[in-house]
């Protein structure tokens, strides 16, 4: 058998063990890359769902445009502003970064991102003058993007929101 030959045979040989090979780790950098984003996923639902957020979300909710000004750091109703625009920057930077996609927050909470930063966008910008900041922009990042996303899939923008009680207390059960 000469040389030639040998190589075509080794050749052969080692893209067939190669391709397989090949195949198997690309597909596992891409279940890895979806558990990634799985688990980005569900930390930004959390984040949404979870009581504590949802009733500070009620709290932002609820303001009136006059308490907005007299607010300061010790009110209540401040840290839950907080609370929720730390939540919304989280998961900003999950979406602005590509670790969650996009139309998977959107999808399900665009009526939530948008009136959030309508009545707590004001304070946010209040804030960063305050503390010569950049606090929360990825909170500001996330509206943006929710408004285009709207805008792209012909969605509304404007949201009015009803003054919440318990969650409970505004659902009519089918009967």
């Amino acid at each position: 058998m000469d040389w030639e030959a040998l190589a075509a045979i080794a050749t052969t040989a080692l893209a067939v063990i190669a391709l397989p090979v090949g195949f198997f780790a690309y597909r596992q950098l891409r279940l890895g890359a979806r558990s990634s984003e799985l688990d980005a996923m569900l930390r930004a639902y959390d984040l949404f769902d979870n009581e504590e957020h949802r009733r500070a979300r009620r709290t932002v909710y609820n303001l009136k445009s006059e308490d907005l000004s007299s607010l300061d750091v010790d009110d209540l109703r401040w840290r839950d502003i907080e609370h929720t625009a730390t939540a919304m920057d989280l998961v900003g930077i999950l979406v602005v970064k590509g670790l969650v996609r996009k139309e998977l927050i959107m999808e399900r909470y665009l009526d939530v991102i948008i009136p959030l930063w309508d009545k707590a966008g004001s304070l946010v910008v209040h804030r960063r003058k305050g503390k010569g900041g950049i606090a929360w922009r990825y909170f500001e990042k996330l509206y943006e993007e929710a408004k285009k996303y709207a805008e792209d899939h012909d969605l509304p923008t404007e949201y009015k929101r009803l003054p919440l009680g318990s969650p409970d207390k505004d659902v009519k059960k089918d009967t």
